[in-house]
């Protein structure tokens, strides 16, 4: 079972991280940039602005903030169960940031959303989530960044995470094309949410747990 307080405690940290100010600015350029007629879905930049937005929680989740890594390093606790946790605190704060950001894109299209584009939304996000999280449990460890800001490293993990968006999208547009597709998709997403949690969490927590020392060394060194 997760540990709660600890997703208590990631919730808060993401609040309180300063680059979450970025909503102030995508959440203007989002819907201006949903109208665009050669964009396609105009919830692709709803879409894109979120995952902009959450890139540090997805790709830099062992420093979100200077001396996380420290800090659970410390912690009485397997890595796995707070990867876990962190994982967890991820999917909330990405249901809430998408829900904003699709909520002020519907507000200013010319028509508002039938159901069925909400429920095509839903399920190109639950289709794309647990392959991001696999994804970013890699990169966190294999390309940690000191902290998460405003910085050149920032944009170029932006730029990244838009790549790793469009590639992990890409099974949401084969299942559109062909017969039985949603359920194909469904199942197609239970996998990856299972190898999320029964494969690449372990293996990731494993791999931490032997490398700490190093992971803390690279950190230390990007700072100076």
């Amino acid at each position: 079972m997760p540990d709660w307080t600890l997703v208590l405690l990631e919730l808060r940290g993401a609040v309180a991280a300063p680059h979450i100010v970025r909503l102030a600015a995508l959440g203007v350029a989002a819907p201006l940039f949903s109208l665009w007629p050669h964009i396609g879905s105009p919830f692709a930049a709803a879409f894109g602005a979120a995952f902009l937005v959450l890139e540090p929680f997805y790709n830099n989740a062992l420093n979100i903030w200077h001396g996380q890594l420290t800090a659970y390093a410390l912690l009485p606790r397997p890595w796995e169960s707070s990867l876990r946790a962190k994982g967890i605190a991820t999917i909330l704060l990405t249901l809430i940031v998408v829900a904003f950001f699709v909520a002020i894109t519907a507000f200013v299209q010319p028509s508002p959303p039938t159901l069925q584009e909400l429920s095509r939304c839903f399920e190109y996000l639950l289709s794309v989530l647990f392959p991001l999280l696999a994804i970013g449990a890699i990169v966190s460890r294999q390309q940690p960044r000191p902290g998460s800001g405003f910085g050149l490293d920032d944009a170029a993990g932006g730029m990244v995470m838009l790549l790793i968006l469009g590639l992990v999208s890409i099974p949401w547009g084969i299942a559109g094309t062909i017969a039985s597709g949603e359920l194909l998709l469904l199942l197609y997403t239970v996998v990856a949410a299972a190898v999320w949690w029964y494969v690449v969490i372990p293996s990731a927590a494993r791999r931490i747990h032997e490398q700490i020392p190093h992971l803390w060394h690279n950190t230390q060194t990007l700072l100076r």
